[in-house]
């Protein structure tokens, strides 16, 4: 009954107030009307005033927009390596690489807490200069010194010289930091008895100790004979010679700045002094593409998406602190007497000790409480109406035209460099799958519903759909079969179908012809498949059913193997068909309480 997939269009729509644009069913539901929709998820009406990304200068802005197509290609395969080059900062982290080990397009994971450190202007004698270190320590040799550090971090990376040098010429040129630590090199070189630092304002400002060059931004300077600390220590101050690392707050205007070069050559960070505008880097990156604005963090590719963890690692941090405020844990600190038999089983025998603990509320997204919660949700439904009647599957698809026309707009785009353009098309489709169901009967009148949104190991979201549907009993087999299909449709009567099917919902193939499938564990399919060849669909006695699976001689040809109904995942046709996606859809006859 469904010819053709649901078409959303392109992000069109543009916030009056920012310039950000949107596709049209992101627009706040119940607010405004379609000629004339509302977004939050910019600027938040007007409230959130970020300071527009200008355009990087050459080379910089050669390499993002592809002009040379082979320097630019040879620039991103390497692009975190090339930025590791002339970042001040270290990103102290575990970064997961076997994620990457296998096939599939590149992700960045990390595991663990996240911070930025910096270490003094001078390495230590013997070691090898890096980061800060290498904008004063040796400049006569400084493009090999950093192409040096890159090959001894990555051996399989080889920099290009000459983009190195174009570079480092342009942070000469323009970056108001770069330009200071040159003057800190030339003060170091000319006067050693004295004692120098950079100091790097929390907030623009102008402090009675420090020498600015003409070169100088209002929020970096140069102390000379003055390490004392400013008020609260926000301030950042790399000294001369130090024997540890320092750690930048997350709160400080060059946090970003310091460790993605290339993201700000020569520009001022919004500043994120206050709580209220912590948000900041997260915010930008959720605008997406604004009009007008070239936004450099989005044409980054594999740098991108490091600079979106990074962003929202800042943005939790700043939510934890809150939580951590003695007037907030003063409300949860009351040891519960389940938790303080807890900490005796581990070994704790101090009441000090036992009472250290951390406590998030339920309204911590992603907390231990907040999964409590919803898992309560989710069984207090189960009470109430029983066992559900159907889970669905339904995973994102990266060839959807919205996101092919979105990415469009940039050069050399992928669905794996744009993380936000996936999920924001994923989550449109999965608001229309939702209405279908809830709003519009698909599966006839429900009882209730509850999804959660997971993401594969390669990036792409999917959503797990549990529906209660309001029924006199359980589902029989025939009520099943009309919602259900385990087969090819006839491509002779139903070609679209057929196509559709054949896209989506094969599995493998695996077993004896295709031992290699991933699936494949002790030489069986994980997933046991595949099935038997079933005529009708039966219910077995324990109230598992077995579906349909004729042998009728309708097969496809997948990875140069003709398979058929036996490799079919159960599904919807016709969802399959609007959502242009693998759907999954399975009956329901038990549940487990784990």
């Amino acid at each position: 009954t469904i010819f053709s997939p649901v078409y959303l269009g392109g992000p069109n729509h543009v916030c009056p107030h920012c310039g950000a644009l949107f596709w049209n069913e992101e627009r706040v539901r119940g607010c405004g009307s379609r000629d004339s929709p509302i977004y939050n998820k910019c600027c938040r009406g007007g409230t959130i005033v970020l300071t527009p990304y200008k355009p990087p200068p050459e080379p910089l802005i050669g390499l993002l927009t592809w002009q040379d197509s082979k320097l630019s290609k040879r620039f991103f395969e390497g692009i975190r390596s090339y930025n590791s080059m002339f970042a001040m900062t270290s990103m102290g982290v575990n970064v997961i690489k076997s994620i990457n080990d296998g096939r599939g397009p590149y992700v960045f994971k990390i595991s663990g807490q996240l911070c930025h450190r910096i270490g003094p202007l001078m390495p230590s004698n013997g070691t090898r200069p890096e980061y800060c270190q290498l904008y004063i320590f040796d400049t006569e040799n400084e493009v090999k010194n950093r192409m040096a550090v890159a090959s001894h971090e990555n051996a399989a990376f080889k920099p290009d010289e000459s983009i190195v040098a174009s570079l480092l010429s342009m942070f000469d040129s323009h970056n108001p930091i770069v330009q200071l630590f040159h003057t800190a090199r030339d003060r170091l070189s000319n006067e050693s008895d004295d004692q120098y630092s950079v100091k790097i304002f929390s907030s623009p400002k102008q402090h009675g100790s420090v020498y600015s060059a003409p070169v100088a931004s209002e929020v970096v300077g140069l102390v000379i004979n003055d390490l004392g600390m400013s008020d609260e220590g926000r301030d950042l101050i790399i000294q001369d010679h130090a024997s540890n690392l320092q750690r930048i707050k997350e709160t400080h205007c060059k946090f970003m700045e310091c460790s993605t070069r290339y993201y700000f050559p020569m520009e001022k960070m919004d500043s994120m002094k206050n709580y209220s505008t912590i948000n900041i880097p997260y915010q930008r990156q959720g605008k997406g593409k604004i009009v007008g604005d070239f936004n450099t963090p989005l044409r980054g590719k594999k740098l991108t998406q490091a600079y979106f963890v990074d962003a929202y690692c800042c943005v939790e941090e700043s939510r934890l602190s809150h939580y951590r405020k003695k007037t907030f844990q003063a409300k949860y600190r009351t040891a519960s007497y389940k938790s303080l038999l807890q900490a005796a089983d581990r070994g704790v025998t101090e009441a000090a000790a036992a009472g250290q603990r951390v406590y998030l509320p339920g309204s911590f997204t992603a907390g231990p409480r907040w999964y409590y919660q919803n898992y309560q949700d989710c069984v207090a439904l189960c009470r109430r109406f029983g066992c559900p009647d159907l889970f669905i599957t339904f995973t994102c698809n990266a060839s959807w035209p919205e996101i092919r026309e979105a990415l469009s707009t940039t050069p050399a785009q992928h669905p794996s460099d744009r993380a936000d353009i996936v999920d924001r098309v994923f989550q449109m489709k999965l608001n229309l799958l939702m209405d279908d169901i809830t709003k519009y009967s698909f599966f006839g009148p429900i009882l209730g519903v509850v999804y959660t949104i997971e993401f594969q190991k390669r990036g792409l979201p999917h959503v797990h759909i549990i529906v209660w549907l309001k029924n006199d009993g359980p589902l029989t087999a025939e009520q099943i079969d009309t919602y259900i299909s385990a087969q090819l449709p006839d491509p002779s009567i139903d070609p679209i179908g057929y196509d559709a099917v054949s896209k989506f919902m094969i599995h493998g193939p695996c077993g004896a012809i295709g031992p290699s499938s991933p699936c494949m564990v002790d030489g069986k399919c994980s997933k046991f498949y595949p099935k038997e060849f079933s005529s009708t669909i039966t219910m077995s006695s324990d109230g598992r059913v077995i579906y349909a699976r004729p042998k009728n001689g309708i097969t496809f040809e997948k990875n140069g193997v003709h398979v058929d109904n036996r490799f079919i995942v159960p599904h919807n046709v016709d969802l399959c068909v609007k959502y242009d996606a693998h759907i999954n859809v399975e009956s329901v006859n038990a549940m487990e309480w784990r």
